[in-house]
């Protein structure tokens, strides 16, 4: 007998879908930024692409109403991402934020939540951990929000590897 796993490819795909959500996508390599918008648009996404955190900032300010999620990468020219996220805090304290590297990251989880960061996101991208950080960040903020639940942890993915914590184990099964 073959059990259903709720993790099949297509079902992970199914739930990591946007709903017409805008993501800031900031990215100073043109490869991996257009890499990214791809990934984001294929799954339903808008997108907004920002080359660095100047124009980040900019496009933040013209056009905050309709961004849900920023993916922010760390290393950057003319502003980093670390002096980008703290300008995106000082506007709201509210908009979730990926964090983005293709180096081991220099931010622990402490430090990740303490500067309201939903997760850190290891490049190269693999799309479906990637659509399902974004989704999970999206929707986590949204219940946070509505005072429906706490704001899960911060979540690391790795090249292969996305950490989230263990879910709950059908009636009747052991976890």
């Amino acid at each position: 007998a073959t059990l259903f796993s709720p993790f099949t490819p297509q079902i992970f795909a199914q739930s990591a879908a946007g709903n017409n959500e805008t993501i800031l996508l900031v990215e100073d390599n043109e490869l991996v930024r257009n890499v990214g918008q791809k990934i984001l648009t294929r799954a339903g996404y808008q997108v907004i692409e920002a080359c660095d955190g100047v124009e980040a900032l900019q496009l933040f300010d013209q056009q905050r109403s309709r961004i849900a999620l920023v993916v922010l990468d760390l290393n950057m020219p003319n502003k980093s991402g670390r002096e980008t996220l703290a300008g995106l805090r000082s506007a709201t304290d509210d908009l979730p934020i990926l964090l983005s590297s293709g180096y081991s990251p220099n931010f622990s989880q402490q430090d990740m939540k303490k500067f309201g960061v939903d997760g850190f996101l290891q490049k190269p991208y693999m799309p479906g951990e990637f659509l399902a950080m974004v989704r999970r960040a999206i929707d986590g903020r949204k219940f946070a929000s509505n005072g429906d639940k706490k704001l899960a942890p911060p979540l690391m993915m790795s090249n292969e590897v996305l950490s989230l914590p263990p879910a709950a184990a059908p009636p009747g099964r052991a976890a």
